[in-house]
């Protein structure tokens, strides 16, 4: 089996903690030879440490953009795709006409046009409104939306609004991670029937429908649970752990019930 999961109001708590439990399930999955992969919007530097502590065989950041692949202590990048510096650049001047203010993600920095940042891994802009970096998403803060997606579509992009709060996401047209995960299938030879996932929020629905297994959490938006029928328990109470442990538990009494036949 391919353990596909979410990290924020899925995998981990409120806190932004994974319990002990949920730790001990994992190495407990993994023992018996299933593959663990984390897929997040998250960068790298902020999801890395969460798939230690789980020993995720792979990594899936940035909105399917970024595959990182486990190499004994250490994590390898094994593809990537961002939006080259040139268009970065055209469209956030573009972008800056019509949203309040607007963030870009690079390989080692989460750069914003605020003057003063509240969220401690945002950094300003080394100088004001120059975008030359390659980016694997532009996050739009209160932008109007015919505008951003007229700049967006014009310049082969896709904007997303997100469906809680004003913000909002400028990608590559067709890459989310749904097709981060299709990626590192292809690339890694593994089967997608085997593919189990979970996750609790419009960036994992395509995940979650087209995936063999989809499970949503019981905290999940609305739109996630209208469309999903298999649910679990909340992040706060370890609910994809529970599912795993209670889906080999069953395993266990079938498998115990054909014997007898």
């Amino acid at each position: 089996m391919i353990i596909c999961v979410d990290l924020d109001s899925t995998l981990l708590r409120s806190d932004k903690s994974i319990s002990q439990y949920t730790i001990s399930t994992f190495e407990n999955m993994k023992q018996k030879g299933n593959t663990i992969i984390i897929n997040t919007a998250r960068s790298y530097q902020r999801c890395v440490n969460y798939a230690k502590e789980i020993n995720a065989d792979y990594i899936i950041c940035n909105g399917g953009t970024d595959i990182y692949q486990k190499e004994t202590n250490s994590y390898i990048r094994i593809y990537n795709i961002f939006i080259p510096k040139e268009v970065v650049s055209k469209v956030c001047k573009e972008y800056l006409m019509y949203c309040k203010h607007l963030s870009i993600q690079t390989e080692k920095y989460f750069y914003t046009t605020q003057d003063n940042p509240t969220v401690d891994f945002v950094t300003k802009l080394p100088e004001k409104n120059s975008f030359s970096y390659n980016a694997y998403k532009i996050v739009i803060y209160k932008g109007l939306k015919e505008d951003i997606d007229r700049i967006s579509l014009e310049n082969g992009l896709e904007y997303e609004v997100y469906v809680n709060g004003p913000y909002g996401k400028v990608g590559i047209k067709g890459v989310d991670k749904y097709s981060g995960l299709m990626n590192l299938l292809k690339i890694k030879d593994l089967e997608k029937e085997d593919v189990i996932f979970f996750g609790d929020d419009i960036g994992d629905l395509k995940c979650l429908l087209n995936c063999t297994y989809g499970v949503a959490m019981k905290n999940s938006i609305t739109e996630v649970l209208d469309a999903i029928h298999t649910v679990c328990d909340s992040n706060d109470n370890d609910g994809v752990s529970k599912y795993l442990n209670r889906l080999y538990e069953e395993k266990k009494v079938w498998k115990k019930y054909l014997m007898h036949f």
